[in-house]
């Protein structure tokens, strides 16, 4: 909707790290280990569908995108994600 109408930069940050997805939904989406992954799926699913059903943007199709970041490369602690926040900064600039 406001793609002609103002300037943006269309980020998408994504983890490949299952680990680091399960160790985030535990201690920030508050899942148990053992939902974790079923948690992370559904809302997998639930992004998709969301974008799917608002945009143009095919969600995970990194060609969409003007940035794209992998928050596991910079990461040794799954829930910093400082660094990632950095690069976008930067790329604002």
């Amino acid at each position: 909707m406001l793609r002609d109408a103002i300037s943006f930069l269309n980020v998408y940050v994504y983890a490949p790290n299952i680990t680091k997805k399960i160790e985030r939904a535990v201690k920030i989406g508050g899942q148990s280990e053992e939902n974790a992954k079923a948690f992370i799926q559904q809302q997998e699913q639930s992004r998709a569908a969301f974008y799917q059903q608002y945009t143009d943007i095919t969600r995970a199709e990194l060609s969409e995108y003007d940035l794209c970041k992998n928050s596991d490369t910079f990461t040794g602690n799954a829930l910093d994600l400082s660094i990632c926040v950095d690069i976008i900064k930067s790329a604002l600039q």
